[in-house]
Order: structure tokens, then sequence, then C-alpha cells
């Protein structure tokens, strides 16, 4: 009957593992090369497969540095796409700024327009103001003089412009003019262009005048009222 060995006891982290062992001997053997180089120990002394497995430890690189190694380039590949995109970002930002100082200028100088647009138009209307003050105040003064007596209403007019019912008797007027080039016309006060009546000719007519109208005459000879 066959007789099972005890089982053997695990490898401690304290005992070498294989692959330091054969780290240990490629070390080893590569010494071992060296000594026999150099004492004059034949080539033949270190087997060609350990010199061989020698080389590949030597090349062998860690997957976990490869990994590490990708990493770091995509890294650097990212940043400098970042790098690109934030230059980019920056200049957009220098273009926009640019563009909105340019607004800004163009919005004070309209600014600067409108306030001179406002500017004159207050001016204007304070002129406007004044000349209604002007009026009014020259209006009352007028309302407040005595009418003149109905003898000078009547009296016989010459060439002139007169206010109907208060330098002129209001009535029918005969003119004993004889020139060809009489012009008189009737108006409303204070609008001499709304023209009533008129007449471009020869003198000698009449007119009939109203209260409230005005009368100019030129070249008509005198106007005498008909009582």
């Amino acid at each position: 009957m066959e007789t099972l060995s005890p089982p053997s006891t695990p490898p401690s982290y304290d005992q070498p593992t294989n692959r330091s062992i054969g780290r240990k001997v490629a070390w080893g053997v590569g010494i071992a090369a060296g000594a026999a180089a150099l004492f004059g120990i034949g080539a033949a002394a270190v087997p060609p497969e350990e010199v061989e497995v020698i080389k590949e430890v030597e090349v062998e690189v860690p997957v976990e540095v490869e990994k590490i190694v990708e990493v770091e380039v995509e890294n650097t590949d990212r940043i400098d796409q970042l790098t690109a995109e934030l230059d980019t970002a920056q200049q957009a930002t220098v273009e926009v700024g640019l563009e909105r100082d340019a607004v800004v200028l163009e919005r004070d100088s309209l600014i600067d327009e409108r306030d001179l647009a406002y500017a004159a138009r207050d001016e204007a209307v304070a002129e406007r103001d004044a000349a209604i003050g002007q009026r009014d105040q020259l209006q009352t003064e007028l309302d407040t003089l005595a009418p003149p007596p109905a003898s000078e209403l009547e009296a016989p007019k010459s060439s002139g412009l007169y206010r109907v019912g208060e330098n002129m008797a209001p009535g029918l007027w005969f003119s004993d003019g004889t020139a060809d080039d009489c012009y008189w016309q009737i108006s409303p006060i204070g609008a001499p262009d709304d023209i009533i009546d008129n007449h471009f000719g020869y003198a000698g007519g009449s007119v009939t005048l109203s209260a409230g109208t005005t009368f100019e005459s030129n070249d008509c000879g005198t106007w005498a009222l008909q009582k």
C-alpha cells in the first residue's frame, strides 16, 4: 500500500520565489561568464540558452509600466487638447471684449447726440415760450388801451395795414384812386395768409369791411367810409 507524504509547507514571504531564484541564477550565470572571460575560461562554459535567458530578462518591461506609460501619453494628449481649447476660448473672449467696447463707444456717441438734440429742443422751447409770453404781454397792453374815438376810425385811409374795429371802422369804403396797380386784401386778424378777399388792378372800387379782420391797401388812393 502506497503511503501518502504529508503536504508541503507553503513558502513564507521570507522564502525566495521561483522568479527571484531565476533572477539570482541569471545574475549568477552572468557573473560566472564574466569571470570566465576575465580568467581565460572558454565561452563554452556558459550554455547559450542561459545567455539568451539573461538577455530576455534584461529587456523585459512589466505590464504595469506599459499601462502607466499609456496613461501618461493619454493624459498628455488630453492636456494638449484642453490647452488648445483654452487658447481658442481666450481668443474668443478677447474678440467679444473688442466688439463690446465698440458697441459701448457707439452707444455713448448716440447718447451724446441725443443729449445735444434734447438741449437744442429745450432751447427752442424756451425761445418759443418767451415769444408767447411777449405776445401775450403785448396783447394785454393792447386790450387795456382805450379805443380811439369814432372820428379816427371813420377818417379817410390811405395805403397801409388796418385792423377793422380797432383803427378802421367796419362798413362800406370807396376808393378815389386812379392807378392801375391797386392791390387790397382782407384776411383774419393774425392770419394774413388766409385771404378772405382781394383785388389787383384799377383803383376806384369799393370794399365792405367787417370787425375782426385786417385790411391791407397799396396804391389804391384814399378810402372813404360811406355814412
